[in-house]
């Protein structure tokens, strides 16, 4: 947990771990793993569990909604 708070204090981005779903409202956690990619509080894109194959070509396109490749 040092590092991940060192990340957010020195990084660009934040990084934020889920503790208790209903601590993040509008988000569905039906399933694992999931990754949100959230820019200025609002889901841009999200990735549930899918195949290997497409899941690389999924986070780049996620990370491009937010801004971040």
């Amino acid at each position: 947990m040092e590092e991940l708070t060192r990340a957010n204090r020195e990084g660009d981005f934040r990084y934020d771990v889920l503790y208790q779903a209903q601590e993040w409202k509008g988000f569905d956690f039906n399933s694992t793993p999931q990754f949100f990619f959230v820019r200025n509080g609002k889901i841009e894109y999200a990735i549930k569990s899918g195949k290997t194959a497409e899941f690389k070509a999924r986070l780049a396109e996620g990370l491009a909604k937010i801004g971040l490749r």
